[in-house]
């Protein structure tokens, strides 16, 4: 009797505690399943740059190191992880959560499940996505589609590069990312490019347009 009735305590301290934490809002796991508040989407960012999880906050705030400095495709003023940046707190001023990270973050292509969307931003190098996004879907995105095909199917996805010409290596770029996403899902938005001549002004407008499509690409309650 008394571990029944120690049993039915355990199961009632759970339960409370299973809702105070869907009522919190909290992500973290429990049995498995993190909880959030109805209807809140996940955003993940993932650009290109060094790991964020190996950043001070001074650093977080300047340029993207060693491989930004390397392309004119990348400025002070203009590059993914700024972008990713403004991204990242357009999202959230949505009601969004918002986890920003570089490949070099993750650990598994685990780490890329539970998201209800997924960005990815590149600058342009030759026509193309960097090295370290490219090598992106050859590892992460290919085991998904290749061993665990449709775990992905239904989530927004999309992409954002920048670049220093106005002709066709941003498009170009673009289309290489875009494609490759349309092999993981049905979902993908219509990505962006941003030119690394532009001013804040300039491309401040073109993100909040990305982030409006996005947030309306979500599937809306019936």
């Amino acid at each position: 009797m008394h571990d029944v009735a120690s049993s039915g305590l355990m199961g009632r301290v759970f339960s409370a505690l299973l809702l105070l934490l869907i009522m919190e809002g909290t992500t973290d796991l429990v049995a498995g399943v993190s909880f959030l508040p109805a209807g809140k989407k996940r955003v993940l960012i993932l650009h290109h740059g060094e790991p964020i999880s190996s950043k001070s906050a001074s650093a977080a705030r300047q340029p993207t190191a060693f491989s930004e400095a390397v392309t004119h495709a990348t400025t002070p003023g203009v590059n993914v992880e700024r972008l990713a940046r403004a991204l990242e707190e357009g999202f959230t001023q949505k009601g969004c959560q918002v986890a920003r990270k570089t490949p070099a973050d993750l650990a598994s292509f685990r780490d890329l499940l539970g998201y209800d969307a997924i960005l990815i931003g590149s600058p342009v190098w030759f026509s193309n996505m960097s090295w370290p996004m490219k090598k992106l879907f050859d590892t992460y995105f290919f085991t998904i589609y290749e061993h665990h095909p449709g775990r992905l199917q239904g989530i927004v996805m999309s992409a954002f590069c920048t670049v220093m010409e106005s002709g066709n290596s941003g498009p170009r770029a673009l289309q290489a990312m875009q494609a490759g996403l349309e092999h993981l899902t049905d979902r993908v938005v219509p990505g962006l490019v941003i030119q690394t001549t532009m001013s804040e002004a300039q491309w401040r407008p073109l993100l909040h347009t990305f982030i409006e499509q996005i947030h309306n690409a979500f599937p809306q309650k019936p």
